[in-house]
């Protein structure tokens, strides 16, 4: 159970700083510590092995918002929303279990870096 929590709560924290990169049908992540995550964004499932386990992720464009569908063990179900906004330019990274209420989200905002 506690293995379980630690999974949960890895995948919740998100790093205060990262690199994106969107490249063709792949979502790539780098955190400042060097850890590269590479998503794909056509739909299909995919594991991925974290520090405290395995998860599975869907990723897929809706409109101009890239959505990550994220099963976490057998029954934990989240879907976190990255939405580039223009004005000021950032990215808004909205996570929240699938049968909360939309207002139970976790939503980390991301400016840009100086110069890009």
């Amino acid at each position: 159970m506690e293995a379980g929590r630690e999974l949960m709560q890895e995948v919740m924290d998100l790093p205060a700083r990262f690199t994106l990169i969107h490249d063709g049908e792949k979502l790539i992540l780098t955190e400042p510590d060097g850890v590269v995550r590479t998503y794909l964004t056509s739909g299909k499932a995919e594991k991925h092995q974290l520090t405290n386990g395995t998860i599975e992720t869907k990723t897929a464009w809706d409109g101009p918002s890239l959505v990550m569908q994220i099963t976490v063990g057998e029954r934990a179900k989240l879907t976190r929303t990255f939405t580039l906004r223009d004005d000021p330019r950032r990215l808004e990274v909205a996570t929240g279990f699938d049968r909360a209420p939309k207002d139970a989200r976790r939503l980390h905002i991301y400016d840009q870096a100086p110069g890009r």
